[in-house]
């Protein structure tokens, strides 16, 4: 783990952070990165099933090189580009390496390894990152994570309505409901203040959650 993450206890878990200023979109904001372990474990399972059909791919290749029924002998260049169109992927092309080299009777041929030093910094340092950018610098990195985690459960009451499984309700009836309301009333009023055409204050919070892809 980077040592300019710290920790932060949220909801009884315990969440690495790293807070930074970035000018983004033309002015200066708050970044917090975050380490998630969901996020992390679900982009290892496809990052492995990647390689699997990258694998496949990579000695079906390897076989027609190496076949001496073969009709086609490909020129070193050649197959490089075949290899880069094969391993190229979000991830994969950083930890999936290949070498080429000539085999007795002139053709060449190539083997194809994973990269372990890559592959522990993609680990370490990229997957399971968010980051999250707002323009609330006075916010604590933890009212931050707690904002982001609240906006992400009023997108999902927001789906859930969509649903025509769920009970329909009309907008124009749901600036009845009280914030003092259970729960998911409150999320309903949240999300009907945000669909009214009226414009936001200036000092309205604003949270863009953006995942690490590279």
């Amino acid at each position: 783990m980077n040592k300019n993450f710290q920790p932060i206890v949220i909801d009884e878990e315990e969440v690495p952070a790293y807070r930074i200023k970035k000018k983004i979109w033309g002015a200066e904001r708050t970044c917090i990165v975050t380490v998630s372990s969901q996020l992390k474990e679900g982009q290892i399972r496809v990052i492995e099933q990647h390689l699997e059909t990258k694998y496949k791919l990579l000695e079906k290749l390897k076989q027609q090189l190496e076949n001496p029924k073969r009709r086609k002998i490909l020129t070193e260049s050649e197959i490089k580009n075949r290899l880069i169109g094969i391993i190229k992927g979000q991830f994969v092309d950083q930890i999936l390496k290949y070498a080429i080299f000539k085999l007795e009777d002139g053709i060449h041929s190539f083997t194809y390894f994973i990269d372990a030093d890559a592959h522990t910094q993609l680990q370490e340092e990229v997957l399971g990152r968010k980051i999250l950018v707002t323009n609330q610098h006075e916010w604590s990195a933890e009212n931050i994570i707690l904002a982001c985690r609240g906006q992400s459960k009023v997108e999902y009451a927001f789906r859930t309505l969509k649903n025509p499984m769920h009970l329909a309700v009309r907008l124009s009836t749901m600036g009845q409901i009280k914030k003092s309301q259970p729960i998911f009333s409150s999320a309903l009023w949240d999300i009907y203040s945000l669909s009214q055409p009226t414009p936001k204050p200036k000092s309205a919070s604003a949270i863009k959650e953006i995942s690490v892809t590279s």
